[in-house]
């Protein structure tokens, strides 16, 4: 019995008592207290020395529980059969991720003159005219949008070796 004594003891709180286990050995007991389970599981191991004694089995048994590893569990299930389940699931969301980014490039291919051209065509429908009111207001619009930027224009051009539009006037007033 030197072997079955080596596992670990695994204790859980219940919401009527503990249990006490050797999942390696599948040995488990139940108790209200956590002596009293500890207590059962001993019994219970002393039991299945005892079955495994009378059948001349001990040895061998001994001999290959202490061979079998213990098993980390994680969700119910061995650690090495969840990194399995996980690498799969992640090899199967990367496929399809890459195959949908593959099919959505594929299908979009982004054209600038074809948009230029459907924003001029839509533009150009009657039903898509607008308001004289608007138009006037949109006129107004530019008119101080290129009055508030003309000093800018004008020293951009200047730097880039055109005359500005002042020196301009200037020049065709004398």
């Amino acid at each position: 019995m030197d072997k079955l004594s080596e596992f670990d003891i695994v204790l859980r709180r219940k919401s009527n008592g503990f249990v006490a286990g050797i999942p390696q050995l599948a040995l488990f007991a139940k108790g209200e207290d956590i002596q009293s389970a500890i207590d059962g599981l001993e019994v219970k191991k002393r039991e299945l020395a005892d079955a495994l004694l009378d059948i001349g089995e001990l040895d061998r048994y001994e001999k290959y529980v202490s061979t079998v590893p213990a098993t980390v569990i994680v969700g119910g299930i061995p650690l090495g059969q969840f990194v399995a389940r996980a690498a799969i699931v992640g090899v199967v969301v990367f496929l399809v991720l890459s195959g949908c980014g593959a099919l959505v490039l594929s299908q979009t291919t982004f054209n600038p003159i074809r948009s230029i051209e459907r924003a001029l065509a839509d533009a150009a429908k009657p039903k898509n005219d607008l308001s004289e009111e608007r138009k006037q207001q949109m006129v107004a619009n530019f008119k101080v949008i290129v009055d508030r930027w003309r000093p800018v224009a004008d020293e951009v051009g200047a730097v880039l070796g055109r005359p500005s539009d002042s020196s301009n006037k200037a020049q065709t007033d004398n």
